[in-house]
């Protein structure tokens, strides 16, 4: 299980989390942009909780509407 671990461990922290963080920080730039760079904004708190809960939904939606 060990190594398992270290897989799953490895795969949320190189893939997964920079992909969300991504997705929450060009979801926030429309509304932020007057005031930071893009680069900024990708630095800020909540990108990835941003961009997990936008994942979440279109996933949501996509099985509430077949």
């Amino acid at each position: 299980m060990d190594g398992f671990e270290f897989i799953a461990q490895a795969l949320g922290e190189g893939l997964i989390h920079p992909f969300l963080k991504s997705i929450g920080a060009l979801l926030r730039w429309p509304f932020l942009f007057r005031k930071y760079s893009l680069k900024e904004i990708y630095k800020k708190p909540w990108n990835g909780r941003i961009g997990g809960i936008v994942i979440a939904v279109v996933i949501g939606v996509m099985v509430y509407c077949r």
